[in-house]
């Protein structure tokens, strides 16, 4: 695989992970039906939902995991603790 783009964040509220990277890749989409590897390095927790998670929802994990993109269903992350997170997806 492929890496897309890492990102560093430090947000406490969710955020879109898709916004996130638009910052850095405006042009960028996912595909549908497409799998991306995702990392998330750091205190964070992360929700796949359709509308904007309520804070307590979501889980951690230092595992690398896949995402098979589907619309509708949106990936955010947060960061828990005072220190930054660094996320990282590729194709």
């Amino acid at each position: 695989m492929a890496n897309i783009t890492a990102i560093t964040l430090k947000n406490k509220k969710y955020k879109k992970v898709i916004d996130l990277i638009h910052e850095k890749l405006p042009n960028f989409e996912f595909v549908e039906d497409k799998t991306y590897a995702i990392q998330i390095f750091g205190d964070h927790r992360y929700c796949l939902k359709s509308e904007q998670p309520e804070e307590i929802e979501g889980f951690r994990t230092n595992e690398q995991f896949c995402l098979t993109y589907n619309a509708g269903n949106e990936l955010y992350v947060k960061a828990n603790g005072l220190s930054s997170v660094v996320l990282n997806i590729g194709d």
